[in-house]
Order: C-alpha cells, then sequence, then structure tokens
C-alpha cells in the first residue's frame, strides 16, 4: 500500500507495507492508498463470504484515483500452480482425497482471471482488467488467461 502523502511529496515513492487481515484492513484509514497490491495472498481466503468480504474492505483503503492491483495463481492451468500436481485442484476435495497426491484444498482457494474480473465487477471495483505474463509482456487475450500467474487492475468503487 503506498500513502497518498508519499506521492504528493514530489520525491519520489515511499512505499509503507501493511500486514493486515483483508477482511477487516483494521488501523488504515478509508481512501489512504494510491496503490494496494495483494500479491498472491488474496487466495488464502477460506470462503466465498470471506472473499465478498475482503473485496468490500479492500475497496474503502484506495483514494479515488487509485488502483487494487492482484497477482494471483490461475485457476485454470493445467497442473496446480502451487503443488505442481496434475489437474487435482480442479476435482471437488473428496475426489482430491482419493487421488492420493498432494492438493491444497482447504488452504487456498484459486480462483481463473475471469471469475476474478467478475468479483471485482459485482463489488462495484471500476474498469477491472487481467492479464497473464507470456513471452515477456502482458497478454489480456486467451493465452494470458490460460498463464500460470496472472495480474489484475481495478479503479475502486
Amino acid at each position: 500500500m503506498l500513502p497518498r502523502e508519499a506521492s504528493e511529496q514530489g520525491n519520489g515513492l515511499a512505499p509503507r507495507f501493511v500486514t493486515a487481515d483483508m477482511r477487516t484492513l483494521t488501523g488504515i484509514d478509508d481512501d489512504s492508498a494510491d496503490v494496494v497490491i495483494l500479491n498472491n495472498s488474496f487466495i488464502y481466503l477460506p470462503t466465498r463470504a470471506d472473499v465478498r468480504k475482503a473485496l468490500c474492505t479492500i475497496a474503502r483503503v484506495p483514494a479515488l484515483s487509485g488502483r487494487v492491483l492482484f497477482f494471483h495463481a490461475n485457476r485454470l492451468v493445467g497442473r496446480e500452480p502451487l503443488t505442481r500436481g496434475p489437474l487435482v485442484h480442479l476435482r471437488p476435495p473428496r475426489l482430491a482425497e482419493a487421488t492420493g497426491r498432494k492438493h491444497s484444498h482447504g488452504r487456498v482457494r484459486l480462483v481463473s482471471p475471469d471469475s476474478l474480473r467478475l468479483m471485482l465487477l459485482r463489488a462495484g471495483f471500476r474498469s477491472p482488467r487481467v492479464g497473464g505474463w507470456v513471452e515477456g509482456k502482458v497478454n489480456t487475450r486467451l493465452k494470458g488467461r490460460l498463464a500460470t500467474f496472472y495480474g489484475a487492475g481495478a479503479r475502486p468503487p
């Protein structure tokens, strides 16, 4: 998170890193950041209700001209991004257990790029965009949506 006063000083950025529960962001003022970055942390929200609550809370932190940026593991890849297990992450938890392979059910909630974009729209974020890092650049087409990791950015509501 970058406090707005850092960019107003005119001497470059003075980032402030904050560790907080995304569902509450206790101690962080409304409209207090130019940029809010969630680097592979959004996937650790255990339920859909937690995701909705976090998005509502995150929406209050950036200034009106600010941005929210996500970097996220993609649910759509052929191997689970975190354990490299073959498609176990796409199976329901009981079937994943039955394979005997290592999986991340219960620990992470992987989301596809288009699903995150839709969640951002439903939470009121403006102009959400997603893209994957492919061949040294951001790709917002199908190839980018199938990248192992992707980024998403949006303006606050």
